[in-house]
């Protein structure tokens, strides 16, 4: 055994190459794990789903209250966290819906103008108030007790 060198230890095959092997599976299911998330994700990293279905079936991940799905589908997306007892549901479903103005509403037609006065009915009824003694309203016709 000349070209070994003298250390006392010898060869086991039982015991794994790696000296912290917990420690190298550990990197191994992190990367399969991030790789996984990556597919998942999309290529801009957010998360996406298929339907409301894929929504629901998308495992929360640790240390998250709250999570924005995005559905690949149709334009909408869902929140998805916590209930009260703890159980992962979908909070709130929101479409996209383009913003459209409001539009002032026509005119009334000529039939409903019967319920406004006119500038001259109003000027000629202004004109017969006057104001009394005691500081109410009167008209032409009454007088201020």
């Amino acid at each position: 055994m000349a070209g070994y060198p003298n250390t006392g230890a010898y060869f086991n095959p039982y015991v794994p190459a790696y000296p912290n092997y917990a420690q190298y599976q550990q990197l191994q299911n992190y990367q399969q794990m991030q790789q996984a998330q990556q597919n998942q994700n999309g290529s801009n990293g957010l998360p996406y789903v298929h339907g409301i279905e894929g929504a629901h079936a998308f495992p929360m991940p640790a240390g998250v209250n709250q999570i924005i799905l995005w559905d690949d589908t149709v334009d909408s997306f869902y929140i998805k966290g916590y209930d009260n007892m703890g159980k992962p549901k979908i909070l709130a479903w929101n479409d996209f819906a383009p913003h459209v103005e409001a539009k002032p509403e026509a005119p009334a037609s000529v039939e409903d103008d019967s319920k406004y006065v006119t500038k001259e009915y109003l000027d000629n009824a202004l004109s017969n108030l006057k104001i009394g003694n005691q500081g109410r309203i009167v008209r032409d016709d009454e007088h201020d007790a």
